[in-house]
């Protein structure tokens, strides 16, 4: 089995594909993305990080910090929100960490804010839909720091949108959100906390909503959290 283990490290340490998120060097190692278009099946997404560790008090001598990802990617697919698909990960430890993930790229028809708010499709929205998207994107959030979790990294180009058209006269457009990036994810000692952390980074980043917007997200965010 670790010799199986081993093989299929090797193999996706190897696997070839297009950087999407260029190699960096920080927390004493590197850690990249490449983009891998495999014969049958999903796109790949392959982060490979070398020396790229956290510390904590369970791991105090470190552990890649995809280990925390794909421990974030479990627990947020069994709550319910949409996440990538978990491929396959696995960390080893050949003089230094290394830590290999691999995930599914999103099913079909999502797309970023950051694409989507520019996008002829965003500003064709009816009033209606718009503020669909808002509350939507509220009780996904409210939902998520209840459970106490904090996602760290709420920037536009983590949280995707899909809209689809629905038979209900009540919905006539279902909104679904999912999240990238979930390397910083944690859990919160309380809900409070991991709600304010994540609302103070995601006012300084989400660029697109104007303040009309944001009361209609402050007012749908407050019902659903309580």
């Amino acid at each position: 089995m670790r010799e199986t283990l081993n093989e299929e490290f090797h193999y996706w340490w190897q696997a070839s594909g297009e950087w999407v998120e260029p190699q960096n060097f920080r927390r004493g190692g590197t850690s990249g993305v490449i983009r891998h278009i495999p014969e049958h099946g999903p796109t790949l997404y392959i982060k490979r990080q070398e020396g790229h560790i956290f510390r904590s008090l369970r791991y105090p001598f470190g552990r890649p910090t995809c280990l925390r990802e794909a421990q974030a990617l479990e627990r947020f697919q069994a709550m319910g929100f949409c996440v990538p698909a978990l491929r396959f990960f696995a960390v080893r430890k050949k003089g230094t960490w290394h830590g290999v993930l691999v995930t599914e790229t999103l099913p079909e028809g999502f797309i970023s804010l950051e694409n989507f708010y520019p996008s002829a499709q965003a500003l064709a929205l009816s009033d209606p839909e718009r503020e669909r998207i808002i509350k939507k994107m509220a009780s996904t959030l409210a939902n998520l720091h209840r459970q106490r979790w904090q996602h760290s990294s709420l920037m536009p180009k983590h949280i995707f949108i899909r809209l689809t058209k629905s038979e209900q006269e009540a919905e006539p457009v279902k909104v679904e959100i999912a999240f990238l990036d979930l390397e910083r994810a944690r859990r919160q000692p309380t809900a409070k906390r991991a709600s304010t952390r994540d609302l103070h980074f995601m006012r300084k980043r989400l660029l697109f909503w104007s303040e009309e917007d944001w009361l209609i997200f402050d007012h749908s965010y407050r019902l659903a959290f309580r």
